[in-house]
């Protein structure tokens, strides 16, 4: 399908007419959004076409499974937090979103019951309203097994996780938010090469047991509470080789592990011109701390 940039081309005519796990390659142009994929497709796209909303509810929702978006502008979702407007929403398994630019929209990829899904290679932006006020850049509620990897995230409020077991993230860079990831009940999470910085949280963890957390970095978040990483009710989670560098708290502890049986281990991570190293609350006990460094903090510890 293409046309000239200035004509907005009907997509969902192209979704209905295509026979379920067929391919449609959509050229640069601007096409409709407020689209449903309810078949299993693959679309990409050649040379930027845009999948426009024009400020009105969600831009695609996706509602089956084994469907594949790659290479998209998705642009202009509505900006109503009640509806949950968002860029890509989707209410299947094995869905993968690779390469795509979201602009000027709510919350950015928004999975519902999606295991086993690919969240890859994206640029998501936001829409220029109050942070409290924007949608979450990336959220997965109930997609265990999916993996997120080497997106750009800037200027949502946050990346967060709800009951999504054994998911990675990995590779990714998030600016701008509010929590750059938020963790809530989410088990057996692998957290890696990320690189957090300038939100007012670069990660916050809550309810959650088995998390690794190796080779991040978590840099300038200076928010009111301003914490590179934030543990709370959190339980064997594995902190190695990140640098925490100049956040108002490198890294907080707040009854962390939760359970009386279990350890923690922070090995081998960098604490550098943060206002204050590692703040632990007064209560919080079984951190093992090892071959870490202190250079040049407020306080230390």
């Amino acid at each position: 399908a293409s046309a000239t940039p200035e004509e907005l081309i009907d997509f969902q005519a192209l979704i209905d007419d295509a026979a379920p796990g067929s391919v449609i390659v959509l050229e640069s142009g601007r096409y409709a959004g407020g689209v449903t994929i309810d078949k299993p497709l693959t679309v990409l796209g050649r040379d930027w076409p845009i999948i426009d909303s024009e400020g009105r509810g969600t831009v695609i929702k996706v509602t089956a499974p084994d469907v594949t978006i790659e290479g998209l502008i998705i642009r202009g979702s509505g900006a109503s937090l009640d509806r949950e407007d968002t860029g890509i929403a989707v209410d299947a398994p094995r869905v993968t979103i690779r390469g795509n630019r979201l602009e000027e929209v709510l919350f950015g990829i928004f999975l519902r019951k999606a295991s086993n899904s690919v969240i890859a290679g994206n640029i998501v932006g936001a829409k220029e309203v109050f942070i409290a006020n924007r949608g979450d850049g990336i959220r997965l509620w109930e997609s265990e097994q999916t993996l997120v990897e080497g997106n750009l995230v800037i200027g949502g409020r946050d990346t967060v996780f709800w009951f999504s077991e054994d998911i990675i993230v990995r590779g990714n860079e998030i600016t701008g938010g509010r929590y750059g990831l938020h963790f809530m009940y989410s088990d057996d999470a692998v957290i890696e090469n990320n690189i957090l910085s300038r939100n007012s949280v670069g990660a916050f963890m809550m309810y959650s047991s088995g998390v690794i957390l190796r080779g991040n970095i978590l840099a300038e978040n200076f928010g009111p509470s301003g914490y590179g990483l934030g543990l709370k009710d959190m339980d064997q989670v594995t902190i190695e080789g990140n640098r925490f560098i100049g956040n108002r708290v490198g890294m907080y502890l707040d009854n962390s592990p939760y359970d009386h049986n279990d350890y923690q281990y922070v090995t081998g991570n960098l604490f550098a011109y943060n206002k204050t190293g590692v703040l632990m609350q007064p209560a919080v006990k079984r951190n093992l701390f090892s071959r870490n460094a202190f250079i040049e903090n407020g306080a230390h510890v």
